[in-house]
């Protein structure tokens, strides 16, 4: 039997073009990366990252903004702008005119130092995909990504969450996610 806790949907905002209008701190640089500057970390496993998934990712025509502090690279978080492989079998559906944020993850020697943000690079991408907006879900229990969404600006709109026991699937969001447009589906085969 296997359970899931739900999911909390704190995104429903502005894109960060319209929150974040600061400059990022001098020795902080932010890109739209590529491959060439990720698949060196996956050696190192405090990254939290494989090759397979950065493949993945860019065939599914995914961005990843990264950040930098002098030299090194601190933070990435993922960006789509289309439905989006979660686990299981289980994806991420969420309206259209929305960017979905995903996989953000922070070096533990530099998380709380606020360095993470898209600080703009992302304008022209949801330019051409038409999004005004931005969703993401963060775990119930993560309360530190709750502070940190908060602080740019997010406001949680609802819960989603879905239930995996043998062949049953069932998934289920609260009015507020679901005016969002944003819900689990479970599409095993898919990719």
């Amino acid at each position: 039997m296997r359970y899931l806790l739900p999911r909390a949907v704190p995104g429903h905002k502005p894109n960060q073009r319209s929150i974040q209008k600061t400059d990022p701190p001098p020795n902080v640089r932010v890109v739209l990366g590529d491959a060439t500057q990720l698949l060196p970390i996956t050696e190192n496993p405090e990254y939290e990252l494989s090759a397979k998934f950065i493949e993945d990712a860019f065939a599914a025509g995914h961005q990843v903004v990264i950040t930098y502090l002098d030299a090194t690279l601190v933070a990435y978080g993922w960006v789509s702008y289309r439905s989006t492989p979660h686990i299981d079998g289980w994806w991420v559906r969420f309206a259209p005119g929305h960017r979905y944020n995903y996989n953000n993850f922070t070096l533990p020697a530099f998380r709380g130092q606020h360095l993470r943000g898209s600080y703009g690079v992302l304008e022209s991408h949801d330019h051409k995909q038409g999004a005004s907006h931005s969703i993401a879900f963060i775990e119930v229990g993560n309360q530190a990504s709750r502070r940190a969404e908060k602080r740019n600006g997010g406001r949680q709109v609802g819960y989603a969450g879905y239930i995996h026991i043998g062949p049953l699937h069932w998934s289920y969001r609260t009015p507020g996610a679901a005016a969002a447009g944003f819900q689990f589906v479970y599409l095993p085969t898919s990719r």
